[in-house]
């Protein structure tokens, strides 16, 4: 079993643990939800929800950056100078192709985002629906997984277009290493705003033993997560709680970002994006193509 399937499986919220039938399965998952976006919102009003799906449940949570970085660093070596380091760098190549004329550098983040390039960016949406169909829409045979991220208002980072640098550059490395940034914008493209897109950011979590981090060893004993091997489950520094009651979601630290996670089972995956289908969410409404629409709307206009 892998690291961070381990981890998930420890904290995940399952409906099914209940007793529910599979058939009435997604509509638990409704009420789950609701019920705990409710409590967080009335306990915790200061702080903004957003949402990610992962097709595969095992997955650890990391950027398209920090998965580049593994290709040039071990694990153990990787730390956030060297992630920064590569980020400025990738910046730097950008500019020097000919990307970005006129845009800030965080505007260029979220175009090379969007043409796939390696940012630190992990895209999340504003609503459950377009998450869940991503965590539905691929890998019909594995599990997907559904985060849900309660990030404190004071670390939301509007676009500015007076800011040159990241708005992340400024902050001082030992406050950055546990610190998650959601960056709200215009939408940057018909994707972004078809998926209801925004992005977490944050420095590489502080590595240190014993970070919430605990899983059982192979004789059913609890143990903590190794320090090295803590990216391998987060590279941002979230917490994720076992228990989602008033009580402690009342003790949550203000400045800090907290997780919720639910497995969704590999056999439910058709019948959500069947019933995302009905409701106008599918591949042809989160990817719009507007270029193939264009020849359409052409021959619509001419036969007018």
């Amino acid at each position: 079993m892998k690291l961070p399937e381990e981890y998930w499986a420890r904290i995940e919220r399952d409906p099914l643990s209940r007793g529910v039938t599979q058939h009435r399965w997604l509509h638990t998952l409704r009420v789950d939800i609701a019920q705990v976006t409710e409590m967080i919102s009335n306990v915790q009003s200061n702080r903004i929800l957003v949402w990610r799906g992962q097709a595969d449940a095992d997955y650890g949570l990391s950027s398209s950056l920090f998965r580049k970085a593994l290709t040039v660093h071990s694990m153990s070596e990787l730390n956030e100078r060297r992630l920064s380091k590569l980020e400025h760098d990738f910046i730097g190549y950008a500019r020097r192709a000919g990307l970005g004329r006129c845009m800030t550098n965080l505007q260029l983040l979220h175009a090379l985002q969007h043409y796939r390039l390696p940012t630190r960016l992990i895209d999340v949406s504003r609503d459950p629906v377009s998450a869940i169909w991503f965590a539905c829409n691929d890998r019909a045979q594995k599990d997907g997984r559904l985060f849900l991220f309660a990030v404190p208002r004071e670390s939301v980072r509007l676009d500015d277009t007076n800011l040159q640098m990241v708005p992340w550059a400024g902050i001082k490395l030992s406050n950055w290493t546990n610190q998650v940034l959601l960056l709200e914008a215009p939408p940057s493209n018909p994707r972004m705003a078809a998926q209801n897109g925004a992005f977490l950011v944050g420095g590489l979590a502080r590595n240190y033993a014993g970070q919430q981090r605990l899983i059982k060893d192979k004789y059913g004993h609890w143990r903590y997560v190794p320090a090295e091997q803590i990216h391998e489950i987060s590279e941002l520094f979230v917490k994720f709680p076992q228990e989602i009651t008033k009580r402690r979601v009342d003790r949550w630290k203000v400045a800090e970002t907290y997780g919720v996670t639910w497995r969704v089972p590999a056999l439910r995956k058709r019948g959500i994006l069947h019933a995302m289908r009905l409701l106008g969410v599918s591949e042809r409404t989160m990817y719009p193509d507007f270029d193939s629409a264009r020849e359409g709307l052409d021959s619509a206009l001419s036969l007018g």
